[in-house]
């Protein structure tokens, strides 16, 4: 267990949270340079039981080329730049992971500990977190970034994956054996060294389809 003061700190550094309160379904909205994600009240205060140090990540964690308007003197570079989405940032996913007809949400985020990618979806007896993957912690000099507004970091520095909005459908790989009948949303995420593989909710259990490798 970290040390209370040094707990406190890193929740100080976290600072800015990327979560804003909504009795809507989970969404992204603009806030300011950066997109927020709305949950409602009862999807934060299952967060919070789940894991009461627990963050969102933000865009701005992401290497600058995704976010920082002097990217665009490069085509490349612009074409890389984050469009504003409602249903996904690169730290989360609003969509319908289950036949539930009720929005669920992908985040990606850190405690004071580790990284975590967690579900939250809708069952009979509430809301449900679950973990789905075990991540590194977000780099501190990443952290610390944040209140310059990651001034000093190159343009690779950051993050490295990020998510975005599959929908149902059909999917091939050359890296897997048959092609993946997705029948619910999904979550494509992308690695900066190339390798990405969807992940998606079948049986009750989270599965991954290895798009590159």
């Amino acid at each position: 267990m970290m040390p209370a003061p040094l707990r406190v700190l890193a929740l100080l550094l976290t600072g800015w949270v990327a979560w804003v309160s909504g009795d809507q379904r989970p969404a992204i909205t603009k806030g300011g340079d950066e997109p927020l994600l709305v949950l409602s009240g009862a999807m934060q205060d299952a967060l919070r039981k789940f894991d009461r140090d627990f963050r969102p990540r933000r865009l701005i964690d992401q290497p600058p080329w995704m976010w920082r308007p002097g990217c665009t003197f490069s085509p490349d570079c612009a074409d890389g730049l984050y469009k504003y989405d409602s249903r996904a940032t690169p730290f989360a996913v609003a969509g319908f992971f289950d036949a539930d007809n009720e929005m669920d949400v992908m985040i990606d985020g850190d405690n004071t500990a580790r990284g975590r990618r967690l579900v939250l979806t809708t069952g009979p007896a509430g809301i449900v977190v679950t973990e789905v993957e075990k991540l590194e912690r977000i780099p501190l000099h990443v952290v610390a970034s944040r209140m310059l507004h990651g001034r000093w970091r190159t343009w690779a520095d950051g993050v490295k994956e990020r998510l975005s909005f599959v929908r149902a459908g059909t999917y091939g790989s050359d890296a897997e054996p048959a092609p993946l009948e997705l029948s619910h949303d999904g979550v494509l995420v992308t690695h900066l060294d190339g390798r990405a593989a969807i992940y998606y909710l079948d049986a009750g259990a989270w599965h991954r389809f290895i798009v590159a490798k």
